[in-house]
């Protein structure tokens, strides 16, 4: 669910010159002469790439008797942070451990980024083609298909594909369908975004209410910045809210 409205929203986009993350910055018109910072949906494949290898692998062990665990990707922008914790896992992992944590739930509360998403396409220039191969043992072409040559534009096949759900949706009200029990949820990369800090104690607070014992939260990078424009420091919140740390400052989980 939306809860900003952001039709008469206006968006930049611009891209790096040696592979074609997908920058978008999204604003708000409060009056005639002024915007407000939205949101960006800025995302490339194998962002932070050293946590999508060390989660899988807590993943099987932690999970390993459990017959269904549940994926939910809030803030999944055009669905490259989705594909890329997918490809890390059919890539290293048996087959009966992938499809126990099938399909992924990704949500993102920006519509156009969930229409982007639902499409499959990307545009991937060489140096991500070889981060992707570098991190999947060079499986590129199993799970991409080339759409034209000129634009380096790739569509994720089918049977991959259908292995994400997308769909239109807010962690400050879409929490409420996370299963508390063997969940991970992923929430990278928007807690700034939320506004006050308030906001973000106040959702890290309910986040904790609905998880369960053995689940997982993970925050990003950008989640934990001290900068002069956002000072979210969301890992403090979620501590404050009852969460522990497992892994450093990204991965929490109730303390037991």
């Amino acid at each position: 669910m939306q809860v900003n409205n952001i039709q008469n929203c206006s968006s930049q986009n611009r891209y790096s010159p040696t592979f074609k993350k997908w920058y978008r910055t999204v604003y708000k018109e409060t009056s005639p002469l002024t915007t407000r910072l939205m949101h960006k949906n800025n995302t490339w494949f194998y962002r932070e790439e050293n946590l999508w290898k060390w989660l899988a692998k807590h993943l099987s062990q932690r999970f390993a008797n459990i017959s269904k665990v549940n994926i939910y990707n809030y803030g999944c922008s055009n669905g490259i942070e989705s594909y890329t914790f997918l490809m890390e896992l059919i890539s290293n992992y048996r087959e009966d451990f992938v499809k126990k944590l099938l399909p992924i739930k990704a949500r993102d509360y920006d519509p156009v980024a969930i229409e982007r998403a639902n499409t499959g396409i990307f545009e991937i220039e060489s140096t991500e083609k070889d981060r992707i191969n570098a991190n999947t043992g060079g499986k590129f072409n199993k799970f991409f298909q080339q759409v034209s040559s000129e634009k380096s534009l790739y569509k994720i096949k089918d049977e991959f594909k259908n292995m994400v759900e997308f769909n239109v949706a807010d962690i400050r009200d879409g929490y409420k369908e996370i299963l508390p029990e063997n969940s991970l949820v992923l929430a990278r990369n928007f807690w700034p975004y939320l506004g006050k800090q308030s906001s973000i104690s106040e959702i890290a607070t309910k986040l904790y209410n609905q998880m369960g014992e053995n689940s997982l939260l993970v925050i990003g990078d950008f989640d934990i910045c001290d900068g002069a424009l956002f000072n979210a420091k969301t890992d403090v919140h979620l501590i404050d809210a009852g969460f522990v740390s497992i892994n450093g400052e990204k991965i929490f989980e109730k303390e037991v």
